[in-house]
């Protein structure tokens, strides 16, 4: 269609020539006619036909054009509309879910005081981040040692960047417990020992209080608060790092080490 229009305006150009003649060959130039005589025999009347017949031909053939265009363009659009409504109904559900997943493990971890901390290489937190994803039922076991924990409640007491009020602590493992000791500063001084059993409810880890000492004195429940908070902010923060759809199902605590078992949720 373009070509067609094209070849037209040539015809015309090459008439307009032939009409107008060349003003370096003698020719006298014909003025166009006047239309209130109506001449239109000349070739300046016949001129004035062909240009008017071209721009009736432009105009038809710039409406098909415009019209095609037009078309094409709708076309695509509700094309795109279409795939991009199929996208959405493909992934809206898993995105929902794993929305909903990680909507659930914040309000966990706000309840926990385990909100979610820098990953650092090599410690606690990234081996708990990087376990691999327990297999359909299947269950993960992971180990943790007295030096992993230790190093996390050590890093944990230097992000506070705030004096706290239980100094040097540290966690052995042995007989079932986690066993935690420290010099502890406030509400009273003195060396205090505090044996946990660690056990897990609801897929997060709890601590119960089993034994606990400084000195000869009874140790004021604020010891063992700021004590839990200890291995909360430093051990259970490190569990509150698994991958999303997993959760705790049990932990055992040995000689030296601590075993827990990671499951699917």
């Amino acid at each position: 269609m373009m070509k067609q229009m094209w070849t037209r305006w040539t015809v015309l150009l090459i008439i307009l020539l032939l009409a107008t003649g060349c003003g370096g060959n003698g020719r006298t130039t014909p003025t166009l006619p006047d239309p209130s005589t109506g001449d239109v025999d000349g070739p300046g009347g016949q001129v004035e036909i062909l240009a008017t017949q071209a721009a009736e031909v432009l105009a038809d053939e710039g409406d098909v054009l415009a019209t095609q265009a037009a078309a094409t363009i709708v076309a695509q659009t509700e094309a795109l509309a279409t795939q991009a409504a199929e996208l959405i109904a493909e992934e809206g559900p898993a995105v929902a879910t794993q929305a909903a997943e990680l909507l659930e493990q914040g309000e966990t971890a706000v309840e926990n005081g385990t909100l979610p901390i820098n990953v650092e290489p090599g410690s606690l937190a990234e081996k708990f981040a990087t376990i691999p994803l327990p297999e359909g039922n299947g269950t993960v076991e992971v180990t943790v040692t007295e030096a992993e924990l230790n190093q996390a409640i050590a890093m944990a007491q230097a992000q506070s960047g705030a004096q706290t009020t239980l100094q040097n602590p540290q966690v052995r493992f042995s007989g079932g417990y986690i066993i935690l000791t420290g010099t502890l500063a406030a509400p009273i001084s003195g060396q205090l020992t505090v044996s946990f059993a660690p056990y897990v409810v609801n897929n997060t880890l709890q601590f119960e209080v089993v034994e606990a000492s400084i000195g000869n004195f009874q140790v004021p429940p604020a010891a063992l608060q700021t004590a839990e908070q200890t291995l909360n902010s430093s051990l259970g923060t490190a569990m509150g790092q698994l991958p999303a759809g997993t959760g705790l199902q049990s932990v055992t605590v040995g000689e030296g080490t601590m075993t827990v078992v990671v499951v699917r949720l």
